[in-house]
């Protein structure tokens, strides 16, 4: 039922074309905010030029022109902000959809199964940064919240979400609806929107200070789950809480070197091993998929996949 949503409203191959390209205008006019505040530093401070803004465009390190990293944090968030707009305005005038038919058939919000995926995925990311914590204390260094810490609280709480859901909304709602009808094919769906999601993530910061080939299955194994239990689920809940999680414990809880969220975390840390990150998120994975298969009554994989409920309204 979930990919049935592609059928509602105008689905013409070149309304999802030209709703790309405004997603891609809101993107680039998203980053007026952030480009004008360095623009307005680089030209306030001698000191400052084009050797550092190379800088910042490899790590995002807002400190390079004196910004603090909450206000940084908020600057670059707004890119998302217009990007969500732009998928919105071109839902609703050009594919004449609702936003909701990203997340299920009925388009109505279970907020139950979001917070599930929430909490249970910050508690799965809690436990093993405590183990990691146990193992190698050294690697740590803690940060005593500052006054600042309550106003990071605030912006990761009530706006980080939006980055994380205007991701969801383009790849597990508005592309795998639209590669999954195209192709007729859950499976070409999961691939395509997976490989996707790691090319996109390729030209995060990280990527600079731990390599490509080390990151890239991570983006990979990210991709593959959350767009695993969408199909699996149905609907985009599990993945919107999931993902929300994710980059809250990231920039709340602990941050590392080369992240992408370069906030004032309670932890640092001081390295990390990107394929053990990869194995430990594929493992979760199981065990979220386990657990959210027994408590929402999964079908299973074979039967789920291996049928395609829109090939008679396709030949029509």
């Amino acid at each position: 039922m979930f990919f049935q949503n592609h059928l509602k409203g105008r689905h013409d191959w070149y309304i999802y074309v030209m709703t790309l390209i405004l997603v891609v205008m809101g993107y680039i006019i998203g980053q007026s905010p952030l480009s004008l505040v360095i623009y307005s530093r680089v030209n306030n401070d001698p000191g400052l030029g084009v050797d550092e803004i190379r800088d910042f465009e490899k790590t995002l390190d807002f400190t390079i022109f004196d910004l603090s990293p909450n206000y940084g944090l908020f600057l670059a968030l707004c890119i998302f902000l217009f990007a969500m707009l732009s998928l919105f305005l071109g839902l609703k005038f050009l594919h004449k959809r609702n936003l909701k038919s990203l997340i299920n058939w009925q388009e109505k919000i279970d907020w139950k199964r979001i917070l599930f995926g929430l909490f249970f995925w910050l508690g799965l990311s809690i436990a093993f940064e405590s183990a990691m914590f146990l193992i190698e204390p050294e690697n740590y260094s803690f940060h005593p919240p500052q006054k600042s810490f309550l106003l990071l609280v605030l912006i990761a709480v009530f706006i980080l979400p939006i980055q994380t859901s205007f991701e969801e909304f383009l790849f597990r709602g508005y592309l795998m609806q639209w590669i999954g009808s195209f192709t007729q094919s859950k499976f070409n769906a999961l691939i395509g929107t997976a490989l996707l999601f790691a090319a996109v993530h390729s030209m995060n910061p990280e990527v600079a200070k731990y390599g490509l080939w080390n990151m890239i299955p991570y983006y990979l194994t990210a991709g593959l789950f959350l767009g695993y239990i969408t199909i699996m689920d149905n609907r985009l809940e599990l993945a919107l809480g999931v993902h929300a999680a994710t980059n809250m414990f990231g920039s709340l809880f602990v941050t590392y070197e080369g992240a992408a969220l370069k906030t004032e975390s309670l932890f640092k840390t001081y390295d990390i091993q990107p394929l053990i990150l990869s194995l430990v998120f594929f493992v979760f994975g199981l065990i979220f998929i386990l657990v959210a298969s027994s408590i929402y009554k999964w079908k299973s994989p074979g039967e789920v996949f291996g049928s395609w409920e829109l090939n008679s309204q396709l030949k029509d």
